[in-house]
């Protein structure tokens, strides 16, 4: 009896060295994540920052695109003074 209890201590504490492995094993692997979605968190902000200088561009061509509407129509009319003959 004596030696199936010391054969049983004997499984348990190897089943315990396992499950221990196990669990450092496992806090590892979820730092690791951690780690690669902090990573991530900082690229997004990076890609925050390029996406605001893309606006502040694209605003600066629609400005750009409204001064060419107001010269195109400057044009027409002057056209259409020479066509109507009242062009001074």
């Amino acid at each position: 009896m004596s030696r199936l209890d010391k054969l049983t201590r004997e499984e348990f504490q190897t089943t315990i060295a396992h499950v221990l492995k196990v669990t450092h094993d496992v806090d590892e692997g979820v730092r690791n994540v951690g780690e690669k979605v902090d990573g991530v968190d900082v690229k997004l902000d990076g890609v925050d920052v390029k996406l605001d200088g893309v606006d502040v561009k694209v605003d600066g061509v629609d400005v750009k695109v409204d001064g060419v509407s107001v010269q195109v129509k400057d044009i027409g009319h002057t056209v259409n003074m020479a066509v109507e003959g009242t062009l001074e």
